[in-house]
């Protein structure tokens, strides 16, 4: 983004405050991200494709909608079904 005649930052919008009323946009914050230095944000989960499990007849029953993370400005992060079938389930142990 570029404010004034200032160079151009990379950022991504922190929050939104809305006219209680008509919902027009009345303030935004944006967070401006650096290299190397962390920032916390709340993503929301997106499921797509369909797991074997379902496949099979099963229903998926998300228990997170949104993840809290810490991120550096630059990376990617991937989650792909490791084959775990109708009752399998994944937990994160590298920490």
């Amino acid at each position: 983004m570029t404010v004034g005649n200032n160079a151009p930052v990379n950022a991504i919008l922190k929050d939104v405050q809305y006219h209680p009323v008509t919902d027009k946009i009345l303030h935004i914050d944006f967070q401006e991200l650096v290299p190397n230095r962390a920032v916390k944000v709340s993503v929301p989960v997106e499921f797509v494709g369909s797991a074997q499990g379902i496949q099979d007849g099963g229903t998926l029953v998300p228990v997170l909608r949104k993840l809290k993370i810490n991120f550096r400005f630059g990376i990617r992060i991937f989650y792909q079904d490791k084959g775990l079938g109708t009752y399998g389930r994944y937990r994160d142990t590298s920490q």
